[in-house]
């Protein structure tokens, strides 16, 4: 059991005292909870200030208490806090870092300026929960499911804690910080894959991808000129990845960048070059409305995009030869895109 205050300018409860041991509350039943936490004037939610809890009672429910710098607490020799739900509950700059909870859930939860550090979940649940300013470092989540655009937006960088810092030393803190949400993306991706929820699954493979761009990105050294250009050519990829498909998850998102592609060439063949198809010329001409020629080629694009009928095209100068292989490149690039978003797909 600590004293004093939190030391550890990582944690969102930097600077917030520890609960004391006079504090300790050994908790058998729901009874003996309602008991030792004070009620609110209206009578609707208990509340709990500074201090340090051990749940020893299993399979209740724990509903509507506003936890105020409290730590939660358990034995060594017992197996962590297991078969609680915590429903509708606040969590105020409190300390769950190296506390193991089993087969617990938490419904309609907030958690503000809260520490996870070393925190275990094995088998919970996390419904509608909101995290705000909160840390999680070397966090453990096993078969949890829990939705990481809550999680991975709470979890922020902690300015509230730099202000004293000399620039390098915050400098260095943002690289650790950087690697601090790499892992946790990791944990809720590989977690959320465990509990065959698809949308939180897609959802940890986004931030996986964009946490790892952001790392990789930080740790490039241009003075490094071959090995970090060839990182920095990778960077630029894994971007067009999230960009063309939030990181190999969207269809949708993947579609609506080939139609955008086939737009924008088609106005430029019709536009800038001489390419017919067939004999048919691409290119504006007098024989009719400029919206409708437009449409009218749009099919041919789609064929020089998708790579079918290539030998057809016809281009009389060496820009318009350019011109078809950058398309016809392009759509190649789009199909090593697609391949892996349809294959996640299928065997989610």
């Amino acid at each position: 059991m600590k004293n004093g205050f939190d030391k550890n300018y990582k944690r969102a409860t930097y600077q917030t005292s520890y609960p004391k041991e006079d504090g300790l509350l050994r908790l058998k039943n729901n009874k003996e909870l309602e008991a030792a936490f004070n009620r609110d004037e209206q009578h609707l939610k208990l509340s709990a200030e500074e201090k340090l809890i051990i749940f020893e009672y299993t399979r209740k429910y724990v509903r509507n208490i506003v936890f105020e710098k409290c730590s939660f607490y358990h034995l060594e020799y017992t197996e962590g806090i297991s078969r609680l739900t915590f429903e509708d509950c606040t969590f105020n700059f409190c300390f769950l870092g190296s506390v193991i909870f089993n087969h617990s859930r938490f419904k309609n939860c907030v958690f503000i300026r809260t520490d996870f550090e070393n925190t275990i979940f094995n088998d919970c649940t996390f419904n509608n929960c909101n995290f705000t300013d909160c840390t999680a470092t070397n966090a453990e989540f096993n078969n949890t499911e829990i939705n990481p655009d809550a999680l991975m937006g709470g979890i922020t960088f902690p300015t509230y804690n730099s202000k004293g810092m000399t620039p390098i030393q915050k400098s260095n803190f943002q690289k650790e910080w950087l690697e601090i949400k790499l892992n946790l993306a990791t944990e809720l991706f590989r977690s959320n894959t465990a509990t065959a929820h698809s949308y939180y699954s897609d959802r940890g493979l986004y931030y996986l991808k964009l946490s790892k761009l952001k790392y990789q990105y930080d740790s490039i050294d241009f003075r490094r000129a071959f090995h970090d250009a060839l990182l920095f050519i990778s960077c630029i990829g894994a971007r067009i990845n999230l960009l063309a498909t939030k990181g190999g998850i969207s269809l949708r998102r993947i579609v609506t960048t080939a139609i955008f592609i086939i737009l924008v060439s088609n106005l430029f063949v019709k536009s800038f070059t001489a390419i017919c198809y067939n004999g048919v010329p691409l290119y504006y001409d007098q024989s009719g409305s400029i919206i409708t020629q437009f449409f009218e080629s749009v099919p041919y694009l789609i064929s020089l995009f998708l790579g079918f009928g290539f030998t057809n095209f016809q281009a009389p100068t060496y820009f318009d030869k350019c011109t078809l292989i950058f398309v016809a490149t392009i759509g190649i690039f789009w199909y090593a895109l697609l391949i892996p978003v349809l294959v996640r797909k299928v065997y989610r």
